[in-house]
């Protein structure tokens, strides 16, 4: 039997990767929709920044660590279409392939299935980069 300190530590980093995954999460909000400009990339309408009622959507889960914090895995949604994109996975997903491209599209596939250990640091970094030149220059890289 393993003594209880031991189950305190290992409680401790499950709840501190837990922390940092959500705010990883947020940024990479951010960043998503800064990236296309506070619009829905399904119906093109237009948010204020702070605005509750576009969501970055996640083309693959965020189960898959390997695409859980790429830009690439990322699209904003409207609130509508965001519901549409879960109630209707098929649809939508057809649907999104056209808009980025089959290459894309596979290559997303592709990295989804790749085992990473991931760096949260690192990955804080890119983001916040990533996210300052979105808010800079206003880029839509689609």
């Amino acid at each position: 039997m393993k003594p209880k300190i031991w189950y305190k530590i290992q409680k401790t980093k499950r709840n501190h990767s837990k922390q940092l995954k959500s705010g990883l999460d947020i940024l990479w909000s951010k960043t998503i929709k800064a990236r296309d400009k506070y619009a829905c990339c399904r119906c093109h309408k237009f948010y204020d920044e702070g605005s509750k009622g576009i969501n970055a959507h996640h083309i693959f889960s965020r189960v898959h660590n390997s695409t859980r914090f790429s830009l690439l895995n990322g699209v904003t949604l409207c609130v509508g279409c965001h519901r549409f994109a879960h109630r209707e996975p098929l649809i939508f997903h057809r649907w999104l392939e056209k808009k980025i491209g089959t290459k894309r599209y596979e290559y997303l596939q592709f990295l989804k299935n790749q085992v990473v250990k991931l760096d949260y640091g690192m990955t804080r970094i890119v983001l916040e980069s990533e996210l300052k030149k979105c808010q800079t220059r206003g880029a839509n890289f689609q």
